[in-house]
């Protein structure tokens, strides 16, 4: 979760906490997802392994979303 815990805190409080937790769970399948459709889309290009490089893409996608 990103945020501070005094943010964490009043989000539990004021009931938002499912929210803030769908929403970052939202944009981190968001970018394995784009990642992944990008990496299918390389390796069809580049003819390789499409299948592999669009899970290598995904995998990427979602670290690179999920940085802080």
């Amino acid at each position: 979760m990103k945020g501070s815990q005094s943010k964490k805190i009043k989000a539990v409080m004021k009931g938002n906490y499912a929210n803030m937790v769908a929403e970052e769970t939202k944009g981190r399948l968001n970018g394995a997802l784009f990642g992944a459709v990008g990496g299918i889309i390389l390796g069809t290009l580049l003819r390789q392994n499409s299948l592999i490089i669009g899970l290598i893409g995904g995998v990427i996608g979602y670290v690179v979303s999920n940085k802080d």
